[in-house]
């Protein structure tokens, strides 16, 4: 992952030693003890499911688009505390200030800070297809394989551990509802990802409500 890492940065030729000490910001962020789901393995996960969905699109990305998209998957959870509210923005400000800091180019700054809000509440506008890819990529995890998923569903709830058993299952319950209550989960119609997305949520929705 560090290789990854310097491979993105020396693109847009950062500064090694800054790049270095971002680095060792996300080992202590992502590697904290309170993950169990939103740590390193989960931003690898992206990156290469990213790259997997990139290649199945037809339409061509610009070497801007693709860093963009790799810099906001690497900052998109770097802040995450179960008792926030706010960690998508914060995490936005962290890319930016990392980002200034590099002198990148202005435009690149807000369209990756742009790209991490996206996963606040998970939308995308229909032509941005980049952010959609991103969406897609970070929910992937919903059609994995039932052994998997049920490991991801186990660790989210090892991160709300803080949360009294009735609350948490009335609040997982009302998450599953609302990811199966809309019209498509994924954006982009590549595989039969969304169907299978849909009989984990309902296998899983099914177990919380027969407790």
């Amino acid at each position: 992952m560090e290789n990854r890492w310097k491979a993105l940065t020396e693109k847009l030729s950062i500064d090694p030693e800054l790049t270095g000490q971002q680095f060792q910001h996300f080992l202590t962020a992502y590697g904290a003890d309170e993950r169990h789901y939103h740590d390193l393995e989960h931003i690898k996960h992206v990156l290469n499911d990213c790259e997997r969905l990139m290649s199945c699109l037809k339409s061509p990305f610009k070497a801007y688009e693709r860093s963009a998209l790799e810099f906001a998957i690497w900052f998109h959870d770097v802040v995450y505390d179960t008792h926030r509210k706010d960690n998508e923005e914060q995490s936005a400000v962290k890319a930016i200030h990392f980002l200034e800091e590099a002198q990148t180019d202005r435009t690149l700054i807000a369209r990756v800070a742009e790209l991490i809000r996206c996963t606040a509440k998970h939308t995308a506008e229909k032509d941005d297809i980049l952010a959609q890819v991103l969406l897609d990529a970070d929910l992937s995890i919903l059609s994995a394989e039932r052994s998997d998923y049920k490991a991801y569903a186990e660790a989210i709830r090892k991160e709300y551990h803080w949360v009294p058993e009735e609350a948490y299952t009335q609040g997982r319950i009302q998450v599953l509802q609302s990811f199966l209550e809309r019209e498509k989960i994924y954006f982009l119609k590549i595989s039969d990802l969304e169907e299978k997305a849909r009989v984990n949520l309902s296998w899983e929705l099914q177990a919380l409500t027969a407790r």
